[in-house]
């Protein structure tokens, strides 16, 4: 059987990206189709960064196997610019599994990566391919701590809730919708700045927080905003605290996330590892690998928006 022919995914062909939504629809078992499609249009053809470099393999009976960087920044304390991507949505396709495909696309994609100047790549595969990974020079960083809070009437369903949570967001009247929290004359786009914190800007908020098929929400926080959405996870609700904008006090903060949790009646709430009124936990964040492409990859400090939806 011929080699499949490996290529970049042209992201201004409608068939093209048609076609590598079909394949990773059918590797990733994905069910909800205009969803799953909106999502990766959002992250690969929208995303604030740049556009994704997506390297396919091809053969005669279509795309056998589809592999995404999807691109990244961060800021070092001192401003610099590091350009990241980011490993996702990793198909092979169920008729062309067992020929090498995961290896040979990542290791074109490491190329062309190398060619464009990214710094890193990065991901937070599951146990199955994190193996994988790093037989090809990734190295493991481990869990990623989070902050967890649990409410004592959830505590069961919280229990019970040991499974992936929905991409989908639960509907709530708490806040109002980023959109309006992102258009209002008083937000203010900043952004407490650590090194290796994610580069954003006013437009990257608004394509995280308000131009894909997720729905989030806005809260007011003193001179700030919380950014949430709800989510089920099993039989449990989550409330996840995406990012805090602007600087809002601990007084603001601990006030304003005791409302939200009152009044959204979750059953866990999941935040940044320094939210006021978190406890830290690593058995509940995903592991962390990373590669050096152009430079070595630098500490990063991670929000719950850089992690929970990819």
């Amino acid at each position: 059987m011929p080699e499949p022919t490996l290529r970049l995914l042209d992201l201004d062909d409608d068939d093209d990206v048609a076609r590598a939504i079909s394949t990773c629809a059918a590797a990733l078992g994905w069910q909800d189709p205009p969803f799953d499609e909106a999502l990766f249009r959002w992250k690969h053809q929208r995303n604030a960064f740049g556009s994704s470099l997506i390297v396919v393999a091809e053969d005669h009976e279509g795309f056998a196997a589809v592999r995404p960087f999807m691109q990244w920044r961060f800021r070092t304390a001192e401003g610099a610019v590091i350009r990241a991507v980011r490993a996702v949505d990793t198909a092979t396709h169920p008729r062309a599994r067992g020929r090498g495909l995961f290896r040979s696309t990542t290791t074109e994609a490491l190329r062309i990566a190398h060619q464009r100047g990214i710094d890193f790549v990065f991901n937070t595969p599951n146990s199955m391919s994190g193996a994988g990974y790093l037989t090809m020079g990734w190295t493991e960083q481990g869990p990623i701590a989070i902050g967890a809070r649990l409410t004592i009437s959830g505590l069961i369903r919280t229990v019970r809730a040991r499974r992936g949570a929905s991409k989908r967001s639960s509907p709530t009247d708490v806040g109002i919708a980023a959109a309006e929290m992102l258009n209002d004359p008083a937000f203010d786009d900043r952004r407490p700045r650590t090194a290796g914190s994610t580069d954003h800007d006013a437009q990257s908020l608004r394509w995280r927080y308000s131009e894909g098929p997720i729905e989030y929400r806005g809260v007011r926080a003193g001179d700030g905003w919380l950014v949430f959405r709800l989510r089920a996870r099993g039989p449990a609700t989550e409330l996840v605290i995406t990012e805090t904008i602007g600087s809002p006090d601990e007084a603001a903060l601990r006030a304003t996330i005791a409302g939200v949790l009152s009044s959204s009646g979750v059953d866990h709430a999941l935040a940044a590892v320094d939210t006021p009124g978190f406890f830290a936990t690593e058995r509940v964040g995903p592991v962390l690998m990373t590669r050096d492409v152009g430079s070595e990859p630098s500490p990063v400090q991670w929000s719950m928006g850089d992690i929970e939806v990819f």
